[in-house]
């Protein structure tokens, strides 16, 4: 029959019951061939949705592993977008830096906690590591930054400060 027409034409007709049987027998193939595929289908839907949840899980553990790293790094350590405002602070940067919080401008918090040079705070213009005293112990602490790989089209940089030892030349 023709899609959408109600009443079979003349040549569409089935004149001989062996041709009823015949369809019959088609139909029933296409349904087995169908009721198959569905079955395939159901279980490749089913395998697929597993693999993702097992991805998931797995990348799960591997975000709480490093974020767990990462917060309890010895060293300060912030992520500071392009803009110079702070995303995301270790706790040891956090007390290093009296209870800084992400959204803090970072520079900021360098100019509050350190002494001030030719370099500025200006961190576009810093070099990938800078020496700086601290303004109350005046003690030496190195400043590493490293870019990140754009996020979204932002970027952002990583920050961490280590104690700074000039070292001896003289010891053996």
């Amino acid at each position: 029959m023709r899609e959408g027409k109600a009443v079979p034409t003349e040549a569409e007709k089935v004149h001989h019951p062996e041709e009823l049987v015949e369809l019959q027998k088609a139909f029933c193939r296409l349904l087995a061939k169908l009721k198959s595929h569905q079955k395939s289908e159901g279980a490749l839907s089913k395998l697929s949705e597993s693999d993702v949840q097992k991805e998931v899980e797995l990348l799960k553990e591997q975000y709480e592993f490093l974020q767990a790293l990462i917060t309890l790094l010895p060293s300060p350590m912030a992520i500071v977008d392009e803009n110079g405002f702070v995303r995301f602070l270790n706790q040891s940067a956090s007390k290093f830096f009296d209870k800084a919080v992400a959204g803090a401008n970072f520079a900021q918090m360098l100019k509050e906690k350190f002494e001030e040079d030719n370099f500025g705070f200006n961190l576009h213009g810093m070099s990938e590591e800078k020496i700086l005293k601290t303004k109350d112990t005046r003690e030496d602490f190195l400043l590493q930054r490293r870019e990140l790989p754009p996020i979204k089209g932002t970027r952002r940089s990583v920050y961490l400060l280590s104690q700074f030892k000039e070292p001896d030349w003289n010891s053996k």
